[in-house]
C-alpha cells in the first residue's frame, strides 16, 4: 500500500518507541523535513572545494526564530533554517546546491544523521501513514540513519535483494517515504565506523554550499 505524502519517523528500540522526524514532500515534489521536538540548528563546519575545512570559530552563526528544518528544493538547491556567513556582513539562510531531484536515479545520499546518546520516548499516538525504524535486532552500539533518494524502480530492487543500502554498515532498517517515481529512504543503520554517540543530533548535507553576499555587493 503506497504511504501517504507526509509521515513522522519514529526508531523503535527494545520496548520503547522514539520521536525522531517528520517529512512532508509538496506538490511540487520539494521535500521538508525537521527533528520531532524543540531545539535550536548550528553549523559546526563546512566543507568548501576553496576553503577547505571552516570550522564554527570561523563562522557567524545566527539563531533563527522558526523550529529548525532543512528543505530540499526539486531544483536542487537544499536549504537549512540556519543564517550563516563568513562574517556579521554577509550571513544568509545556508544554502547548498545539488542535484535537481528530477535528475536522481540511482540512490543518492542527501543527508546523514548521526543519533544521539539519548532519545525522548514519544508521547504521540502512531498514526498507519507514520514510518518506524525497527532497531531491535541491533547490537547496542552508535546509530545513524541515512537519508536517500532514489528512483523507484531502483528502490524496490535493493528491498527485494536484502542488499544493504550502504556498504560499511553492519545492521539496516530501512523504510520509506513514496511521491511517484520517486523514493526517500530512511536506512537507520549501526555502521562499523561509528565508537562514540554524540550527545545530540549531528547531520551532514552533500552539495556546494553557498556563501552570502557581502551587504555592499551588487
Amino acid at each position: 500500500m503506497k504511504r501517504p505524502q507526509s509521515a513522522k519517523i519514529y526508531i523503535k528500540i527494545k520496548k520503547n518507541t522514539y520521536d525522531f522526524m517528520w517529512a512532508n514532500i509538496g506538490p511540487d515534489g520539494s521535500v521538508m523535513m525537521g527533528f520531532c521536538g524543540s531545539g535550536s540548528e548550528k553549523v559546526n563546519f563546512i566543507l568548501d572545494k576553496k576553503m577547505g575545512h571552516t570550522d564554527a570559530a570561523a563562522l557567524h552563526n545566527c539563531e533563527t526564530l522558526e523550529r529548525p528544518k532543512i528543505t530540499f528544493h526539486k531544483s536542487g538547491h537544499y536549504k537549512l533554517s540556519t543564517l550563516v556567513g563568513l562574517n556579521a556582513q554577509s550571513v544568509d539562510r545556508g544554502t547548498i546546491s545539488g542535484t535537481p531531484l528530477s535528475e536522481i536515479n540511482e540512490p543518492r545520499r542527501m543527508m546523514e544523521v548521526l543519533l544521539p546518546k539519548s532519545l525522548q520516548i514519544t508521547m504521540s499516538r502512531l498514526e498507519y501513514r507514520d514510518i518506524v525504524l525497527d532497531a531491535s535486532q541491533f547490537p547496542e552500539r552508535p546509530l545513524r540513519c541515512t537519508i536517500s533518494c532514489i528512483a523507484s524502480e531502483h528502490f524496490h530492487k535493493i528491498m527485494e535483494s536484502n542488499s544493504f543500502f550502504v556498504d560499511t554498515s553492519d545492521y539496516e532498517f530501512t523504510r520509506a517515504l513514496e511521491n511517484g517515481e520517486k523514493v526517500w529512504a530512511w536506512t537507520l543503520r549501526v555502521s562499523r565506523e561509528d565508537k562514540i554517540a554524540p550527545n545530540h543530533f549531528h547531520y551532514f548535507l552533500q552539495g556546494e554550499f553557498q556563501w552570502g553576499k557581502l551587504i555592499s555587493e551588487p
